[in-house]
């Protein structure tokens, strides 16, 4: 049984469509729930013409899922990144592959941003 979820996982995790997008996003979101409580807010305004996919007022964080919707490329442009981090805002990009294949990396990055920033660390 294992076995079958983790091929579901490899294989929902390897093509991007709208579905593996939506079941990514729902995976980092139960994710960061589980290890930062009451830290990240989903679908949040950070600047007049950024929506972030997640994010956490306290270390100026935005997670940015990679994925089909996006075009494979960013919402967030290099541009807008710039003008972020300018104003004090970290951008991590997730790709799906990685919420599966690679989330202890993730959750690690994630943590050390907002360690860098002298904000809350794991539980």
């Amino acid at each position: 049984m294992k076995a079958e979820v983790k091929a579901e996982k490899e294989q929902l995790a390897a093509v991007p469509t709208g579905v593996a997008a939506t079941y990514s996003e729902s995976e980092l979101k139960r994710q960061l729930s589980k290890f930062f409580p009451s830290k990240f807010v989903h679908m949040s305004r950070v600047a007049s013409s950024v929506i972030a996919d997640f994010y956490c007022d306290k270390a100026k964080l935005i997670i940015e899922l990679e994925s089909k919707v996006h075009d494979g490329d960013s919402f967030i442009t290099d541009e807008k990144r710039r003008e972020l981090v300018s104003k004090g805002f970290s951008v991590i990009r997730v790709s799906n592959y990685d919420i599966f294949n690679n989330i202890k990396k993730v959750l690690a990055n994630v943590e050390r941003v907002m360690n860098a920033k002298g904000s809350c660390a794991l539980v």
